[in-house]
């Protein structure tokens, strides 16, 4: 398994899946990310650094990490869905599945703080200058916590812990980084995470 420096904040994602869940959940109901985006102009290079960039994520996330993921020939992220208009990316999962639940949760808030990511922090010419960026990227993704409805009950050390970990998944795909953020901030409109219920 890949070494992972920066541990998976466990607490946090549970508290975080109970707020975004909450209680008394019928066991047929999914858990939805919606990702929209703009449909027009679209540069072909751009959109496929997102899907990768997304895809990539969703592998580090798994229990046996991202080249253990990238080899098996089954349970890569599906997108369930694309809705015409702005373009609607649908994953779902089922709400009893908690592995994936989680991963869901993370995916949201690294697809959700992607458009202001700092991603020159590989670029950091020292590791001074590395270690400022990365607690920048730290600190700004914590305030955007703050600012965010769904995010603002989690304790602050739980913020803390989510923000570590985001910026470090950021760090690990530093390479592709770029290109998804420039993809992001033209084009990506909202990021929805959400139960639906069997109706």
């Amino acid at each position: 398994m890949e070494e992972v420096p920066v541990k998976k904040p466990q607490v946090a994602i549970a508290e975080l899946r109970q707020m975004i869940i909450g209680k008394d959940v019928p066991q047929d109901a999914r858990l939805e990310l919606i990702v929209t985006l703009s449909s027009e102009d679209i540069t072909i290079r751009e959109l496929t650094a997102f899907l990768e960039f997304t895809d990539r994520i969703y592998g580090r996330l798994s229990p046996n990490g991202i080249r253990s993921y990238a080899l098996r020939k089954y349970g890569h992220l599906r997108i369930k869905q694309i809705e015409q208009g702005s373009w609607k990316l649908i994953l779902d999962t089922a709400i009893t599945a908690v592995r994936e639940l989680d991963k869901y949760l993370v995916l949201w808030l690294v697809i959700q703080f992607l458009p202001n990511a700092i991603h020159n922090v590989a670029e950091a010419y020292n590791q001074y200058e590395q270690g400022r960026l990365a607690r920048e990227n730290r600190k700004r993704i914590r305030h955007e916590m703050e600012l965010d409805n769904r995010l603002i009950n989690l304790a602050p050390d739980r913020r803390k812990g989510l923000a570590a970990f985001i910026d470090f998944l950021y760090e690990k795909e530093s390479s592709r980084l770029p290109r998804a953020i420039r993809f992001t901030s033209s084009r990506l409109k909202e990021v929805i995470i959400k139960v639906r219920k069997k109706e």
